[in-house]
């Protein structure tokens, strides 16, 4: 995935995603922005991205892939490129996680 958003071309490739994300809504400056102050990471299937009860404020806007949201041991949710996980941690930071998020 990483190649795909390296170099002048793959810069653009992570703007035009980003500015696909419902929560930059298609605004090109705050995209450019995130880009330059997120960081680009890559999960393998099967990883946990977020585990229920774990501590952390981080956000995922996710740009490739989908992802599983896990709450009581039941899928309850999917996420796909375009959507985000972790918002709840902004708006009470100090909460524990209440849900386990794997890539799929």
């Amino acid at each position: 995935m990483f190649d795909r958003f390296q170099g002048n071309e793959g810069t653009r490739r992570l703007i035009d995603a980003l500015c696909g994300q419902k929560l930059v809504a298609g605004d090109k400056a705050l995209a450019a922005s995130l880009s330059d102050v997120g960081k680009l990471v890559e999960f393998e299937i099967g990883a946990t991205i977020i585990s229920d009860g774990g501590t952390g404020n981080e956000l995922y806007l996710l740009v490739a892939g989908t992802v599983d949201v896990i709450v009581n041991d039941r899928v309850v949710a999917s996420r796909h490129a375009g959507s985000y996980v972790g918002e709840m941690a902004l708006i009470d930071p100090s909460a524990a996680r209440c849900a386990t998020v794997i890539a799929t």
